[in-house]
């Protein structure tokens, strides 16, 4: 059985495995000098002596986990330690467009079983792009939508385009007393579905062709989300 690790302060929506995401270069980091001044190499190897452990570990993240870098690597009195940037983004560039990371330290030839990892996750507002955040969006609302398609089938309307949410008579970033959304900026939405998750209420999210989303709450749907 696979160990599970789970992050402190955050609902864990999503699941990941190192073997399941992609491992990238980014364009801007590391910077060689960073490299030179951390022994990057003698802990980088070290550490990929224990990769095989870390592949056993089932991760619970607040985000959806596509791929991962390595943001720092180095060695100080015989202390290794390492950091992994997390990526919702499949091919991500940069840095900044990282969502968490997931921390290890252990000493120098020591045993997988005394290795400390943990996962460190960025509130939503602090996460950089806005590309990244819609990315999130997508696929909280790909895991919901499916959730709706296996339990509620009868419950979930797809608006095919601008004029039928128009019908909806929907205002924008305002709430109804029927609990609907219409919001046309991606940032209010994914706050708004973080704070519905994190209270433990059902969401459902309807996708219009031009990524406008109507959100519906409050209807009972999604009772056993991770289920």
């Amino acid at each position: 059985m696979k160990k599970e690790i789970r992050p402190k302060n955050f609902n864990p929506i999503f699941d990941f495995n190192f073997n399941e995401i992609v491992g990238v270069e980014l364009s801007d980091w590391p910077i060689e000098e960073f490299k030179k001044v951390t022994n990057w190499d003698i802990a980088v190897k070290e550490f990929n002596s224990h990769i095989d452990y870390l592949c056993d570990i089932i991760f619970g993240s607040p985000y959806p986990i596509n791929s991962f870098s390595i943001g720092a690597a180095e060695m100080k009195d015989y202390l290794i330690h390492i950091r992994l940037f997390l990526f919702s983004d499949v091919k991500p560039t940069l840095q900044e467009q990282s969502v968490g990371q997931i921390i290890c330290e252990f000493q120098l030839n020591s045993d997988s079983s005394d290795i400390k990892v943990w996962p460190d996750f960025l509130e939503f507002n602090e996460i950089a792009t806005d590309e990244t955040k819609e990315t999130i969006l997508i696929q909280m609302s790909k895991k919901f939508i499916n959730k709706l398609k296996n339990d509620h089938p009868e419950k979930l309307l797809f608006l095919k385009d601008e004029q039928e949410v128009g019908k909806l008579n929907l205002p924008k970033n305002a709430e109804q007393s029927s609990q609907m959304f219409y919001l046309s900026d991606v940032s209010p939405i994914v706050q708004f579905i973080k704070e519905k998750i994190n209270a433990h209420s059902e969401i459902a999210i309807l996708f219009t062709d031009k990524n406008k989303v109507a959100v519906i709450t409050g209807m009972g749907l999604l009772n056993n989300l991770n289920n």
